[in-house]
């Protein structure tokens, strides 16, 4: 039997006694190891056993998230942004996309508040703006070339943030008359 010093109180106690006499410390002259173990383990299985086991545990045809979904089918063709920052774009849908999904991307399109955001929606093989909205100089000459210029496409759906921050969605082919669809 030796004598070491506790942990908490500093008396000298017995190697051998479970609890100090003086503070009633369990283990007084051992420090406890358990915790620092318990941290080794959890490092131990959070960067070196779960990384490797992960891909054993993911199906092998992953399951496609409607956002991975949005991101492959559309293509933004042009950008407009003037000095207040309203904003047009152009987007080719390049896959099926029902009508919701159109609605979340255009959602999706960076907005400033009070301002206006236009995005136009193009069915694969269209002919659809692109640098030329991109160096329109204006709102209105970008406008003018969307719904004035021969030889582009009509878009299938046209979305408008207005400066209130309410929205209009517009499916062109059921409203074909409506101010935001293009008429030529």
């Amino acid at each position: 039997m030796s004598l070491v010093k506790c942990k908490e109180c500093k008396t000298e106690v017995s190697n051998k006694a479970i609890t100090c006499p003086n503070c009633g410390i369990d283990k007084p002259g051992k420090k406890n190891a358990s915790a620092g173990w318990l941290l080794f383990f959890f490092f131990l299985i959070a960067f070196i056993i779960l990384p490797l086991t992960a891909d054993k545990n993911r199906p092998i045809a992953k399951q496609q998230s409607p956002d991975d979904r949005n991101i492959r089918a559309f293509q933004q063709s042009g950008y407009f942004k003037d000095g207040l920052r309203n904003r047009i774009f152009s987007v080719k849908m390049t896959g099926e996309v029902n009508e919701s999904e159109v609605l979340s991307f255009a959602r999706d399109r960076p907005n400033t508040k009070g301002q206006i955001t236009a995005v136009y929606f193009y069915p694969k093989g269209s002919a659809i703006p692109a640098d030329g909205i991109t160096m329109a100089g204006s709102v209105f000459r970008a406008n003018d070339m969307l719904y004035e210029m021969a030889g582009l496409s009509k878009w299938r759906y046209a979305y408008m943030k207005n400066l209130n921050g309410s929205e209009t969605f517009i499916d062109c082919i059921d409203k074909p008359t409506h101010d935001l669809c293009r008429r030529k």
